[in-house]
């Protein structure tokens, strides 16, 4: 069904439209074990970069990273705002808010807590007390 969307989309206040395409808010995490998107913190997406950050190489990473997931070419991401900050602004051309926030829910885990990634918990041991 090309065209429509379901009407039961989770809100992303980390998406808002743009003129030239989607503007996502993203929270950078550089030097993470994986590349990967740990749900909202805020209202920004929170993502955890694989790459350190030095020389723009977070940066560069994140981009592909978003490039790939929301299925658009690297030319198509621009960083707007937050080169060297955690907090970035990017704009996604030629997409929609909509199309977005389609990938965002297929993206990331349902959890209890609207958009907030589960926490993982460490195991609790048992031990004998002699």
């Amino acid at each position: 069904m090309r065209g429509t969307y379901d009407t039961r989309l989770m809100e992303w206040p980390c998406i808002s439209s743009h003129s030239e395409g989607a503007l996502l808010r993203v929270r950078a995490t550089p030097k993470a074990s994986r590349t990967e998107a740990m749900g909202l913190r805020g209202d920004r997406l929170s993502v955890r970069v694989q790459a350190p950050p030095v020389d723009g190489k977070a940066n560069a990473a994140l981009l592909k990273w978003v490039a790939k997931v929301f299925g658009l070419r690297a030319a198509q991401v621009r960083l707007v705002r937050g080169e060297l900050a955690r907090e970035k602004d990017l704009l996604l051309e030629g997409t929609t808010r909509e199309a977005v926030c389609l990938r965002l829910d297929a993206l990331t885990p349902e959890t209890d807590d609207a958009h907030r990634a589960p926490r993982q918990t460490k195991r609790k041991t048992s031990r004998k007390v002699k």
